[in-house]
């Protein structure tokens, strides 16, 4: 008698990963009509690594401008706890959504 096949794991093929993650999830919360940021922000607090890079990789084409910065800080920290540096294209993001969130100076 076999025995019955255990439940899928959080990698299997229910869920994107890797490439098809980065290529399918930008797509899809674009594809959103409202609440990019906390859709984004969900799928990155449960999502498995594959998913979270895909969430980072993104958020330039989500309309949430400083809304994503916590996610960013939040990718930041994992990566220094794992000794690992910030790829460029991360930081020019965490960059140019900062300044998007800063008061511009009124010109007189």
């Amino acid at each position: 008698m076999s025995r019955p096949s255990p439940p899928p794991s959080r990698g299997s093929s229910r869920r994107p990963a890797g490439a098809a993650a980065d290529t399918t999830c930008p797509l899809l919360l674009a594809s959103l009509r409202t609440d990019h940021a906390e859709q984004a922000g969900a799928l990155y607090r449960t999502g498995d690594a594959a998913e979270k890079r895909a969430v980072l990789k993104a958020l330039p084409m989500l309309p949430i401008g400083a809304a994503g910065t916590p996610l960013l800080h939040d990718a930041i920290a994992e990566r220094r706890a794992a000794g690992r540096s910030m790829p460029a294209d991360a930081t020019e993001l965490l960059d140019r959504l900062t300044a998007a969130s800063q008061p511009q100076p009124r010109e007189v």
